[in-house]
């Protein structure tokens, strides 16, 4: 439904499942339903509200500890965080997101989520100037896809 862009009804289904998942005290899903309702927000151009909520499921994952739902957070946050930072022309805190995921999919050896993470930051090094940097965090990321 997120996908399909029927948000109001993405939204009611997921209050029922954020209700039940706290019922049963499930962090995993309550992680999911947070991660999944950002991507409505974020497709919303709500990009604060997106950015909140995911850092919610990243507290949660952190405190659980689930280390792939942190993983997904952190990229998630740094897709929104770039979107945001490109809207306002600031890449600090993007930058920063991207590295601490980048480290998080290498520890956890999800190196092709560490690709996708590696373009977007070459992405964010491009918008910077910084073309020497895109061009060796790019042609590491190639290398690993081909691998893959």
């Amino acid at each position: 439904q997120i996908l399909l862009q029927h948000l109001e009804d993405a939204y009611k289904n997921l209050d029922i499942c954020e209700a039940y998942y706290r019922s049963i005290q499930e962090q995993v899903g309550l992680i999911t339903c947070y991660r999944i309702r950002s991507i409505g927000y974020y497709r919303q151009s709500k990009f604060d509200e997106a950015i909140e909520l995911t850092e919610k499921g990243l507290a949660l994952a952190k405190a659980f500890p689930s280390p792939v739902e942190e993983a997904l957070c952190l990229g998630r946050l740094g897709s929104f965080y770039f979107k945001r930072q490109t809207v306002l022309g600031s890449y600090q805190q993007v930058e920063e997101k991207l590295l601490d995921v980048i480290t998080l999919f290498r520890k956890l050896e999800l190196s092709f989520w560490e690709s996708l993470s590696r373009n977007e930051l070459g992405d964010v090094y491009i918008s910077q100037g910084k073309f020497k940097e895109a061009r060796n965090v790019i042609a590491i990321s190639i290398k690993a896809l081909r691998d893959f």
